[in-house]
């Protein structure tokens, strides 16, 4: 197996495990009578973090899977609508700020990156809007070192989770408990 093979199956793996949450949550939203709600007007709310310094890679792979979902709004939020630049150079605009960024999100994502992660790890602005925004997020879920920023908003504690094998050994300093696989899945 080569390594676009492996990527289409990997892809194909976690939008199916993603799609199954999702349906199921669907299925269990209901109204005071006990009946089934219309959920097909609401398109699915996806919110992918973009910060200075991440990894477009963490990005565009996710977001390419997500963007041919049917009935799926992606949007890529960050602070402003300012260019965002990634660790290698790439120019990525939000097409929403904290501000205007759906409130719930279905999903809420957070790829990985380097010194930009880092940094991230302490600005409260952008903790605050993951803290946020995770709570009521039907599925929250990160690439790479993306799950150090999701510990770092308060979002990881006492729930698995994994990271880059360079810094997973940080994240019981964030609340979670840490599993040494490559992908982890607890609540949602």
């Amino acid at each position: 197996m080569d390594r676009r093979e492996f990527g289409q199956r990997l892809c194909g793996a976690a939008l199916s495990a993603a799609l199954a949450k999702l349906a199921i949550a669907q299925q269990q939203t209901r109204d005071t009578s006990g009946k089934q709600q219309s959920i097909s007007d609401k398109p699915t709310e996806i919110a992918m973090l973009i910060y200075p310094g991440m990894t477009a890679l963490d990005l565009i792979g996710p977001q390419q899977v997500f963007g041919y979902l049917p009935g799926v709004n992606v949007e890529l939020v960050a602070k402003t609508k300012n260019p965002v630049r990634s660790d290698t150079g790439i120019t990525i605009l939000p097409s929403k700020t904290f501000a205007d960024c759906a409130d719930p999100v279905d999903i809420l994502f957070v790829g990985g990156g380097s010194d930009g992660t880092v940094a991230l790890m302490t600005d409260s602005e952008t903790l605050d809007f993951l803290a946020w925004r995770g709570k009521t997020a039907k599925l929250v879920t990160s690439v790479c070192t993306g799950s150090m920023v999701l510990g770092a908003a308060g979002l990881l504690r006492g729930h698995k989770a994994t990271s880059h094998w360079s810094v997973r050994d940080l994240l019981p300093q964030l609340g979670a408990e840490l599993v040494v696989n490559r992908v982890v899945q607890d609540r949602n």
